[in-house]
């Protein structure tokens, strides 16, 4: 069995630059990774390649703009006097949301004239908090951008999450024509409950940062396949990963199960063989690949983003960008991503109003021009500026894509892919 190396020092100095560039740390302490249940059993073999075709050019049948009602200005007045009655609206910020949507929400409640309140957080904890306080008859919430891993895997269950289009009635954002391709897109199987809104792009199916100083660029141009991320020259507690079981990572071991060019094996190797160090605190595995004690970060959720602000600051780390021969993905996996609203929301008409103007066109523009940090590329195509988004995270009108976060075929398969990841940990591990 192989020794996993845990995570016990102590952030240093480069932390100071991670969280000038976040705007402070996030008010919810990151608590310990807690290992899953060992898995009973696992699938024996990865899912076939689902019939999903790819996406990117508009649909060959364009979706045709939907009129707007004649009454729908009288019930939007109706709406935001009732929202601007109760006061206020509670929005819960998880993971990459949590460092990049705060500003919005807060747009949001001075355009209306509603106490809007940010929580920020971790998606886990947020979600143990909701339930003991349901469990207490108290019901403190609202909307939410959550990540997918635990909305799909425990809010949705507990009947947190409420059916989004029950609650749309701004018209440019039901028109679908004014969507990636002529639809809405969901992080849920069932297409009901969590909103994607933006996605980014990834010329591979595994997001890697590495150092510079460690990695010479002969190496990086040497990586044609995600696979060769597995050489066993990087084994040995040379790549810092967050726990296989933590929610901030899940959207990767289901992206590479399900990808149609990579499947379980790869999965299998990396924590079988490659002894990676596994922290759960992504501003520790920023701070340990920015100062060489490993080489390669991968599957460190948020922590990506703190690699890329020290990487235009001059620190000695960057993004792998290479092409691999894999098929290139569209990822809305992050918290930043994706909006819902909660079952019995603590403010309903506030709650309603927020998620019609966040989805609007005003309410994207918005994410694109004060969000706190990068945002993703917005999913709307009616003329949404991007100039927040990374050039690299933008669409290729050239290319197409697995959109592996948002398309139902390959969602169905979500549950066997977190199974298999998680037994294989535990096993590995040993709890």
């Amino acid at each position: 069995m192989l020794k996993t190396r845990w995570a016990v020092a102590l952030l240093v100095p480069i932390l100071l630059l991670v969280a000038a560039a976040c705007g402070g740390e996030d008010p919810t302490p990151t608590p310990k990774a807690k290992l899953a249940p060992t898995a009973t059993s696992a699938p024996a073999e990865a899912p076939a390649a689902p019939a999903a075709p790819k996406v990117n050019a508009p649909s060959a049948a364009p979706t045709a703009p939907t009129p707007i009602p004649d009454t729908f200005p009288a019930e939007w007045d109706a709406l935001v006097a009732a929202a601007q009655e109760e006061g206020e609206v509670v929005v819960i910020l998880g993971g990459s949301a949590s460092r990049i949507m705060r500003p919005v929400v807060e747009a949001f409640g001075k355009k209306f004239g509603i106490k809007a309140v940010a929580a920020a957080g971790r998606d886990s904890d947020h979600v143990t908090r909701i339930l003991a306080e349901r469990a207490a008859g108290q019901f403190l919430v609202d909307a939410t951008h959550l990540g997918p891993t635990t909305t799909r895997s425990r809010a949705i269950p507990a009947g947190l999450i409420d059916v989004l289009a029950d609650h749309l009635i701004q018209p440019d954002v039901l028109d679908k024509s004014n969507w990636f391709q002529g639809r809405h897109w969901y992080a849920d199987a069932g297409e009901k409950y969590l909103f994607t809104h933006s996605a980014n792009i990834s010329n591979a199916p595994l997001t890697a940062h590495y150092n510079t100083d460690l990695v010479s660029q002969e190496e990086i141009d040497a990586i044609t396949s995600i696979f060769d991320l597995l050489d066993p020259k990087w084994a040995g507690g040379k790549i810092v990963s967050l726990p296989i079981n933590d929610a901030g990572a899940g959207g990767t071991w289901y992206s590479i199960y399900v990808h149609p060019d990579v499947g379980k094996e790869w999965t299998d190797k990396f924590i079988r063989e490659m002894d990676p160090i596994y922290t759960p605190e992504t501003r520790l595995a920023a701070d340990w690949l920015a100062q060489g004690k490993v080489h390669w970060a991968m599957a460190v959720g948020a922590a990506g983003r703190d690699l890329d602000k020290l990487a235009a600051q001059g620190v000695p780390v960057a993004k792998l960008m290479e092409t691999e021969k894999e098929a290139a993905t569209l990822s809305g996996s992050g918290s930043s991503n994706n909006t819902a609203i909660f079952t019995k929301p603590a403010h309903p008409n506030a709650a309603k109003l927020y998620v019609n103007w966040f989805l609007s066109k005003e309410g994207q523009t918005t994410m694109q021009a004060i969000a706190q940090s990068q945002p993703d590329p917005s999913l709307r195509i009616d003329g949404i500026p991007q100039g927040l988004s990374g050039d690299e995270d933008k669409r290729d009108p050239n290319k197409d894509y697995y959109f592996l976060s948002a398309d139902p075929s390959y969602l169905q398969f979500e549950p066997e892919a977190m199974l298999h990841a998680r037994g294989t940990y535990t096993e590995v591990t040993g709890g």
